[in-house]
């Protein structure tokens, strides 16, 4: 019989949004599609704002760390405090279910009071969507600090969140063995707080890419010549996706290749572009699809990788890839497609002369076929979402 099962989402599910919200979005699509009846939806995104206004927490945005204000010890605390008083302490509907499906650790603390109160039934799953634990993501993304180098006090109360998510679950699920490179690396308690847990793997699906412009056009608009190889990267321009990487490789590529471009999707910062007329900044678009359709190879130089769905966007759009061999990208390597490419994480001399010699014998395809069939055979939504009904209907509940 099919368990009822309750997908804990406190934040809006967005087509475009990317990380959990945007993982969620592509399963409902398929929940709704298939008409499947026993997987619900908690959607209190308003009711988490409002519960983050009232807590105080919602005033430590980004942009106060960014101005100056933040990285003193009291604030850092006074942050945590402000996560803490976040707590909901009654949501009857979750007495319902027989799976209870978290994805952050934070939305799971929200809840510990519920949960103590619904005792070990229904089965609690974990599954964090952040490249790293949450709290090394806001020392390093918010915080700028590194976990290693962080006060002490400040390090161990923002794990306070994570350890109780990570301990209360009774499973957690990763996309693969890789992703979890990110966690072992930044959180050195995590192989001890995860030791007695079963480990479930469930490889990421998305919707079939589509680029709205012609190749043409799209290199039209931003002056790149029809004969050029053009090297594309979309995401955050920081220095775990490997922004700097790539800026630091670019300097030697274009050296060594006037007819070589990179074209480059998303927020330039909170790292500066190159500055070269062969590096092109495109910033935030709800079009990525037809920029990377445009380029020949798509890169990914992250430092670490959790497993990102541009990739999958990518591949789904016939893409040659680029990628660094970390974490979630090592899942590919069992594919063995002759256009995924692989260099070791940061080192620019290997990724510099791996794009110029691809570029130089690539006799320009317009799609890789080994990379399109390999999207279409593990990694559509409709993969996805059928095999998240078989894990989840095979746990213990």
């Amino acid at each position: 019989m099919s368990k009822k099962i309750l997908i804990c989402n406190d934040f809006e599910l967005l087509p475009r949004k990317g990380g959990p919200s945007t993982y969620l979005w592509n399963l409902r699509q398929y929940i709704i599609e298939n008409q499947i009846s026993n997987i619900d939806f908690l959607d209190n995104f308003q009711e988490a704002k409002a519960l983050q206004v009232a807590s105080g927490s919602s005033r430590f945005d980004k942009g106060f760390w960014k101005s100056g204000f933040g990285r003193n010890l009291r604030a850092i605390i006074s942050f945590f405090y402000s996560i803490k008083r976040e707590r909901i302490d009654a949501e009857p509907v979750m007495s319902n279910y027989d799976v209870l499906h978290f994805h952050s650790s934070r939305t799971l603390y929200r809840y510990r009071h519920v949960l103590k109160q619904l005792g070990s039934r229904p089965v609690i799953i974990l599954q964090s969507h952040s490249p790293s634990a949450w709290h090394c993501e806001m020392l390093e993304e918010w915080f700028k600090l590194s976990p290693d180098s962080a006060y002490g006090i400040t390090r161990a109360l923002l794990q306070i969140p994570d350890k109780y998510a990570f301990s209360r679950a009774d499973y957690l699920i990763f996309p693969c063995e890789g992703a979890m490179e990110p966690y072992k690396h930044s959180w050195r308690q995590f192989d001890t707080v995860i030791k007695d847990k079963k480990v479930l793997f469930l490889p990421t699906g998305t919707k079939q890419a589509h680029a709205s412009k012609q190749v043409a056009d799209v290199r039209a608009l931003y002056h790149i010549p029809l004969d050029a190889k053009v090297i594309c990267f979309a995401g955050r321009h920081n220095k775990i996706k490997g922004y700097d990487v790539l800026k630091a490789t670019a300097i030697a590529v274009l050296a060594a290749n006037p007819n070589i471009y990179f074209l480059n999707a998303g927020t330039p910062s909170p790292l500066q572009p190159l500055e070269h007329p062969n590096w092109i900044e495109v910033g935030w678009t709800n079009d990525p699809h037809s920029v990377i359709n445009a380029a020949d190879y798509f890169v990914l130089p992250n430092r670490e990788t959790y497993f990102d769905l541009i990739l999958l966007e990518a591949l789904s759009l016939g893409k040659k890839a680029v990628i660094s061999n970390t974490g979630g990208n090592k899942y590919f390597k069992q594919f063995s497609s002759p256009d995924i490419h692989y260099f070791e994480s940061e080192d620019v001399t290997s990724l510099a002369d791996l794009l110029l010699s691809v570029c130089a014998v690539d006799k320009g395809e317009p799609t890789s076929t080994p990379n399109l069939d390999i999207f279409q055979q593990h990694f559509t939504a409709d993969v996805f979402g059928q095999k998240y009904l078989e894990l989840v209907n095979s746990l213990n509940a």
